[in-house]
């Protein structure tokens, strides 16, 4: 009983983060910066979603969260959490900054 309530309380606060996440669609959109360069990776690095979170939102993820996004024909934002998606073009974002923007600091010659 103690297990369940314990898990309970786990999904129940997993969800919670200080820093609101941007929506898929809002990272997926996000405009690159070269002059703020280490900001942005920063930023979103600070978008990463914990472990905690995807279990929280595996936890929660359930027909009503997911029925209605699969008629529109759309992935809810609770299985591009637990699927890993957020990760995926949190990184992708940031290796477009890496590849993309020269670090001003190396000079070439």
């Amino acid at each position: 009983m103690k297990t369940i309530a314990a898990l309970g309380i786990v999904a129940l606060t997993a969800g919670c983060a200080f820093n609101p996440r941007m929506s898929y669609d809002e990272l997926n959109t996000f405009k690159i910066d070269c002059s703020k360069k280490y900001e942005q990776m920063d930023f979103l690095r600070s978008q990463m979603p914990t472990q905690n979170e995807r279990l929280g939102a595996a936890l929660t993820r359930g027909l009503l969260t997911e029925l209605p996004a699969h008629f529109r024909g759309e992935k809810s934002e609770h299985s591009r959490l637990v699927d890993g998606d957020y990760g995926f073009i949190i990184r992708a974002q940031i290796s477009s900054l890496e590849r993309n923007c020269p670090d001003a600091r190396v000079v070439r010659q």
